[in-house]
């Protein structure tokens, strides 16, 4: 009896493993078809971004992309922003989401790196705004 209580559980976490993989090669299929089509509305990437890099940044920016054609934050917000030498993007979207000029700084991020525009963040005065 005790065998066959072991052979039950084993079956049942074979075929539950399974069902996973199967789940997971789905959803990668569903993956693979929607990323090309969806990043070629986005624009070039970067060309400097290994293979892997590009997929990760890819799926989430297709995960994401009704935000990407959403305002960025509070249309009403505006922003007086002094860009200093050597200011990295991320200090400066830390700077646009804690004034609300920016909602989701990740987002922005994660856009920014896969475009090629998180480098060259060039100094100086800007006035940003939400919209």
């Amino acid at each position: 009896m005790r065998e066959a209580i072991k052979l039950f559980f084993r079956l049942a976490f074979i075929a539950g493993a399974l069902l996973l993989l199967c789940v997971f090669a789905a959803l990668a299929g569903l993956l693979a078809g929607a990323v090309p089509d969806r990043l070629e509305s986005l624009g070039p990437p970067r060309p400097d971004l290994d293979p892997a890099q590009r997929w990760m940044l890819a799926a989430y920016l297709v995960a994401r992309a009704p935000e990407l054609d959403q305002p960025a934050g509070d249309l009403q917000a505006t922003l007086e922003l002094k860009v200093e030498q050597g200011e990295s993007a991320g200090e400066v979207v830390d700077r646009l989401v804690q004034a609300e000029v920016v909602a989701d700084g990740e987002l922005l991020c994660n856009y920014m790196r896969d475009r090629g525009l998180d480098t060259g963040i060039e100094a100086g005065q800007y006035v940003i705004s939400g919209a």
